[in-house]
Formats: C-alpha cells, sequence, structure tokens
C-alpha cells in the first residue's frame, strides 16, 4: 500500500533526526571530557562514534532480523522496513559524525573546543579572525567534492539494485509462464 510506505518513510526520518540529535548529544559530551581537551584528541571522539553507532546498526540490524523471520520467510513488508530502518540508522550515523567533525574543525582552528550544542562561549564567539573563518570556509568547501562523490554512488548502487530488482522479476515471471504451460500441458 502507497500509503503505509509514505508513512514508514516519514516517521523513519522522523525518528532518525531525534535519534540523531541524541547521538550527537551524547558524543558531543564525549567530546567536552578533559580527555579530548586538545585538538587532536577531539578528533578521536570520531572513531569511536564510529564504532559505537556501527555496533547498535548491527545489534537493532540483529533484532529486525529475528523479528522478520519469526514465520519463516521475510515478505515485501518487513523488506521495507529493514530497508527504512537502515537508512534511518545511517542518517544518525552521518549526523553524528559530521556534528562531532565539525566541533574537531572549529576546535583546531579557532582554539576554542565549542560547547556540547555547538555554540562558543559569548566571550570568544565575536573573536575569530579573518584567517580563521577562510579555514572554517576552506574545510567546507573541500567536503562539497566528498559529498558529491558520496551521493554519486549512493545513486549508482540504487540503480544497480533496481536493475537487480528488475531481473529478478522478470526470471519470476518467466518461471511463473513456464509452470503456467506446463500446469497447462498436464491438463490436456
Amino acid at each position: 500500500n502507497d500509503r503505509s510506505e509514505k508513512d514508514l518513510r516519514c516517521y523513519s526520518v522522523l525518528l532518525a533526526h531525534l535519534a540523531g540529535f541524541a547521538s550527537i548529544n551524547a558524543w558531543g559530551a564525549i567530546q567536552q571530557l578533559p580527555a579530548f581537551q586538545s585538538p587532536l584528541m577531539s578528533f578521536a571522539v570520531l572513531p569511536l562514534a564510529a564504532c559505537g553507532q556501527f555496533a547498535l546498526q548491527r545489534a537493532t540490524d540483529y533484532l529486525r532480523e529475528t523479528v522478520a523471520a519469526g514465520d519463516g520467510e521475510k515478505d515485501e513488508k518487513e523488506k521495507s522496513w529493514d530497508r527504512a530502518c537502515e537508512d534511518a540508522e545511517n542518517d544518525v550515523m552521518g549526523l553524528t559524525l559530521s556534528f562531532n567533525l565539525v566541533q574537531a574543525l572549529r576546535f583546531t582552528i579557532t582554539s576554542a573546543l565549542p560547547g556540547q550544542d555547538g555554540k562558543e562561549p559569548q566571550e570568544i564567539l565575536h573573536d575569530h579572525t579573518l584567517a580563521q573563518a577562510a579555514q572554517l570556509l576552506g574545510c567546507g568547501m573541500c567536503c562539497i567534492p566528498v559529498m558529491v562523490i558520496m551521493f554519486l554512488r549512493m545513486k549508482k548502487k540504487e540503480i544497480e539494485g533496481e536493475d537487480d530488482e528488475d531481473e529478478l522479476s522478470e526470471s519470476e515471471s518467466e518461471e511463473e509462464e513456464e509452470e503456467q504451460e506446463e500446469h497447462h500441458e498436464e491438463t490436456k
């Protein structure tokens, strides 16, 4: 049903953003700990967050697969649910890593780690130099080609996935036709 698919997408995006902001808060709190109060160490939160989020993704994937296998087969609704959850998990990972990367970059460039919410102390908020602003802009500009490449790779995978599904459905329909022909010949 088209309506249930839209509802699934809507709620998965909404919940992904809620979970993403919670994850940003959790890993941002870790980034504020004394052990991470140097520009280099603030980057150490990124692999920790990636590993932590990846472990959560694997755990929730296992739970979904267990639930889906409860009746012995994974139907289309369960496959759709799984895809929506995986997209949501990827959104959470992206939000978490991008926010903490920007925090670490800001710390490296300005020598002041922004707060857990991304805000800087009022006393240094307007003390940034033009060179610091240019460095931040340069970091942002370097991220653009990376994002474009990732987007194009995702689109390519989607297209290849659609081709695989088309080939699969074509072979299934050919098998069904052959079975119907065999059945028709047997009944003659």
